[in-house]
């Protein structure tokens, strides 16, 4: 593999010096890298490569052979070396989305960027990768949501030189406290130095809450994972964005399962169904919370919130 790393210095190296002269090639990197952390299956049992590598990688044939084998790193036929070529892959693959975000993409576009990749990162999770490729993950996830300078943002009113930072703006009066203007005002009391280091939105927040909704044994690993975000990011934004989102969640939730009830074309085994999904739906909620309380009173990131 040493080649292969060689190649890919040589290559980073280049890239940060012009970045410019790669944004025309901004696409083919994204399908690429895409398809790197979309594969499925996860390290051990991968689909071969497929067609849709195409245009981008034109050698690769059905079976997974060719030049360009699976992987950006050439990996051989015994299942330890092959898993290793693996996780190095996957690493190299996240290491290219920040040079590209850092040095290549342009600022009106980072949030579109980070966008095409905030899904398949969080979505490796299902597979149960190794522990160096999680906290990989979201150490790319932190530094490609975190707006650039002057940059517009969800945040922006707490973000910007204007702010008053002495606690006298007037405190919200929306009956709702999950609402943005409160979250603002709440996240407002941060010292400046760490809001500095919050997203620009919840996007990576919206998307855990999905993909837990959905493959709900990984619940089990939850609170590892709020830790290591807590180590990343102030854990009150955190906290904060995460009831955000499961605030949204029920509410999203609820209106579906009015709708579901008040239509007349569901049937009595519809309504038995809709009934037992919303009360599962509701459990996951629940849980999904009591993994923050584990966080919030037993981690050591959490002691000073």
């Amino acid at each position: 593999h040493s080649l292969a790393e060689q190649a890919n210095l040589c290559l980073q190296d280049a890239v940060r010096r012009d970045g410019h002269a790669f944004i025309p090639h901004l696409g083919g990197f994204i399908v690429a890298l895409r398809e790197e952390l979309d594969s499925p299956g996860g390290l051990i049992a991968r689909n071969p490569p497929s067609v849709e590598r195409r245009p981008y990688r034109m050698d690769v044939k059905p079976d997974g052979s060719g030049i360009e084998s699976t992987g950006w790193f050439r990996s051989s036929d015994g299942v330890e070396e092959r898993d290793k070529a693996l996780i190095l892959s996957r690493l190299c693959a996240l290491q290219w989305v920040v040079v590209l975000y850092e040095h290549v993409v342009p600022d009106s576009l980072k949030s579109e960027y980070a966008s095409e990749f905030i899904d398949c990162i969080i979505y490796q999770l299902v597979d149960q990768p190794p522990g160096i490729i999680i906290v990989k993950s979201f150490e790319v996830l932190a530094k490609i949501t975190n707006p650039a300078e002057g940059e517009v943002s969800l945040f922006s009113p707490i973000l910007s030189p204007e702010y008053d930072d002495s606690l006298d703006a007037a405190i919200p009066s929306n009956h709702n406290p999950m609402d943005d203007e409160n979250t603002n005002f709440a996240l407002g009391i941060l010292e400046p130095s760490r809001r500095k280091l919050l997203s620009r939105d919840r996007e990576v927040f919206a998307s855990i809450v999905d993909l837990h909704s959905k493959h709900q044994k990984l619940l089990l690993d939850l609170s590892k994972v709020i830790e290591l975000m807590c180590t990343l990011q102030p854990p009150e934004f955190v906290f904060v964005s995460f009831a955000n989102e499961l605030d949204n969640f029920v509410l999203e939730r609820m209106k579906k399962h009015k709708k579901v009830l008040e239509s007349p074309e569901t049937d009595t085994q519809g309504v038995k169904q809709e009934l037992a999904a919303f009360a599962k739906d509701l459990a996951f909620v629940s849980n999904f919370a009591q993994q923050l309380v584990i966080v919030f009173f037993a981690a050591p990131e959490t002691e000073d919130f």
